[in-house]
């Protein structure tokens, strides 16, 4: 649930595939009854970076399954697992992140999709919080399943603060009546009148702290406009970005003006060391945040109000968190693959998910309902508010326009590090948004087309 850029070469995707196919045919041809995938395990391997979040989960799983967990814990970075796939020692199932979707997902001799297991387990596909071949496959096959639902950005409001500056009664929170109906504007006047200048000029209360100035936040307006990354952000196709593109450049100014226009942001570079530092310090109203109560525990700090970002153009919602993959080596691919199902579906195994991790993917709103009243459910329910067919209020939930939390398939990396590197210039005066993004499009379709060559397209 990190916003870590992953660094994978063109190069290190060409190995791994060459490699683990090699490995993959060289399994196959050893494998028996007995040792291969209709043998039910005792034990399976699960690599993640998760650690104690999984740990949470294993005893009922044991329970449901029969099945322990050889567990391993790597940080929060694919070159890891993608070096034990290419090496054939990577465990029975793996944690992938959205933002991995292209380096892994276009390579079929890397995992075991799950389309035929899920029809013999009668899994009801319709209660998936969004139709799994799109959000985590690839050409119309499930190629991973997902655990919970993808987290929009909302704004985090410290309560008290708020209701000294006279700013808090309005506010579009969870159960009011202007719920999710603010518009940029409204939100940067409010900003503004929560940020307080002393006689010397110099700020002592920000409205805004910890504004993203990251790839992620920057494609979320960017669809909010009416933009597009690439010109095909879905299926791993792209040819060329959409980074010069009229919403793109409005997008990175609504960024810039945060801090340059309106003045309403803490400046870039205070927080060296504590992300969120100053909205913990009390030096800013509020701050934004995926939609996790985990970010900043108001326990040990204060009280706080949550509301969804709000839109200029039009409300969005991004698809891709967290998926469960099955190692296309592994000698216990069936059982693997009811396992992870299992995992994604079973009822107890939710419910604890929502209190420990997020909220399922697998039908998430009776989870939730019937969770106890707190900022768990009610960061939850904001969440899942502009979901189609798994919103608390239905309404809310049409005219939502969805994107993909994944970098496309050749130039990942290259797209979210230029799209970062063109932001702290336009924040920081260096370059115009328009002088910016061009040549930041300029950077990512070279990688694209290099890309493209290296797959032999």
């Amino acid at each position: 649930m990190s916003t870590f850029n992953p660094t994978l070469s063109r190069r290190q995707m060409l190995i791994a595939g060459a490699a683990t196919s090699a490995a993959a045919f060289l399994a196959s041809c050893g494998n028996s009854p007995e040792s291969g995938t209709a043998k039910k395990p005792s034990t399976l391997g699960l690599s993640d970076w998760w650690g104690g979040q999984f740990d949470n989960y294993f005893p009922t799983m044991e329970k449901e399954t029969g099945i322990k967990i050889a567990h391993q814990v790597y940080s929060y970075a694919p070159e890891k697992i993608f070096t034990q796939l290419a090496s054939g020692t990577a465990p029975d199932l793996f944690l992938i992140d959205a933002y991995w979707n292209g380096n892994l997902f276009p390579h079929e001799q890397l995992y075991v999709p799950f389309d035929e297991r899920l029809k013999e387990r009668k899994i009801d596909m319709s209660k998936w919080n969004v139709d799994q071949a799109k959000e985590s496959g690839f050409e119309g096959k499930i190629s991973s399943l997902s655990l919970y639902t993808a987290q929009d950005f909302i704004v985090m409001v410290n309560k008290g603060m708020a209701e000294e500056s006279g700013i808090a009664e309005d506010m579009p929170v969870w159960g009011s009546p202007t719920f999710d109906t603010w518009k940029w504007d409204t939100f940067v006047d409010w900003l503004k009148a929560g940020t307080k200048v002393g006689r010397n000029g110099v700020v002592e209360q920000y409205g805004l702290g910890s504004v993203p100035t990251n790839a992620s936040f920057f494609v979320t307006l960017l669809y909010d406009l009416g933009g597009t990354l690439y010109d095909d952000d879905w299926n791993y196709g792209e040819s060329k970005s959409m980074l010069d593109s009229e919403p793109a450049i409005g997008a990175a100014q609504q960024i810039a003006d945060l801090f340059v226009k309106h003045k309403v942001a803490v400046p870039t570079g205070t927080e060296t060391s504590v992300r969120g530092g100053t909205y913990l310090a009390k030096r800013c109203v509020a701050t934004l945040q995926l939609s996790t109560p985990s970010a900043y525990p108001e326990e040990n700090n204060f009280p706080m109000s949550y509301f969804h970002l709000p839109y200029a153009n039009r409300k969005v919602h991004c698809f891709g968190g967290g998926s469960l993959c099955v190692n296309a080596q592994s000698k216990f691919q069936e059982a693997a693959l009811d396992w992870a199902i299992t995992f994604t579906t079973n009822t107890e195994v939710r419910t604890k998910f929502l209190q420990f991790s997020s909220v399922p993917s697998y039908d998430p709103l009776p989870i939730v309902d019937a969770s106890p009243e707190g900022t768990p459910k009610t960061i939850a329910l904001i969440n899942l508010s502009r979901i189609k067919g798994m919103s608390p209020l239905p309404a809310n939930a049409e005219n939502v326009t969805v994107y993909p939390r994944w970098f496309g398939r050749y130039a990942s990396t290259a797209t979210q590090n230029a799209i970062e590197s063109a932001l702290d210039q336009i924040i920081l005066g260096k370059a115009t948004a328009k002088d910016a993004l061009t040549e930041a499009k300029q950077r990512v379709d070279k990688e694209i087309d290099d890309g493209r060559r290296a797959a032999g397209e």
